[in-house]
């Protein structure tokens, strides 16, 4: 993606998330609205806002790294477990709250927006909505598997298409800063 992947600011966004639903989720939900917020965030700042790698899958397009968190099958799952917790086979539960610290005021209304805007729609019409979206469309995968859906495919049917390069170039030279910089603090 345009951005790293910070496991604590992702824990922050889908805690938030749990939080704005009682303190309990359905995986497939938390997965589709963290994946809505991602795009809506690239079309209206050039950024997303977990850095995570979108991938085509049966019930629509997935960030990958937070569906593995969420079966607890990836790195930083010890960070993600603290915070959020599986009770039953899919659904997940806000065991501590990590607070906001990482995410902006800009974040933090866009996840509020997306779920003001769905918080009435089922799990089922969720992904049917991410069914339309024509990064999905474009890499739908075979039956049970995983198909990558690369950033140009999402940038392009988000409008983007002409800001590729520009932006793949802003966010390796933020990468550089910030390697130089933390090397610096060492």
């Amino acid at each position: 993606m345009l951005i790293r992947l910070d496991i604590m600011k992702l824990t922050q966004a889908a805690a938030y998330l749990l939080k704005r639903h009682n303190g309990f989720i359905t995986r497939m939900r938390l997965l589709k609205l963290l994946y809505m917020v991602d795009r809506e965030l690239l079309t209206e700042t050039r950024r997303p806002l977990t850095g995570d790698r979108p991938v085509a899958m049966d019930f629509g397009p997935v960030l990958t790294h937070t569906y593995d968190l969420l079966k607890g099958e990836a790195t930083g799952a010890d960070v993600w477990n603290r915070f959020i917790q599986q009770v039953a086979p899919y659904t997940h539960k806000l065991a501590a709250d990590p607070g906001v610290g990482k995410l902006s005021k800009r974040e933090l209304a866009k996840l509020d927006e997306v779920v003001q805007r769905y918080w009435w729609i089922d799990d089922e019409e969720l992904s049917d909505i991410t069914h339309e979206f024509p990064e999905w469309k474009r890499n739908k995968p075979p039956k049970k598997s995983r198909q990558l859906i690369p950033l140009e495919h999402v940038l392009e049917a988000l409008g983007l298409g002409n800001d590729i390069e520009r932006l793949k170039k802003e966010a390796q030279a933020e990468i550089e800063l910030d390697a130089l910089l933390a090397g610096a603090a060492e």
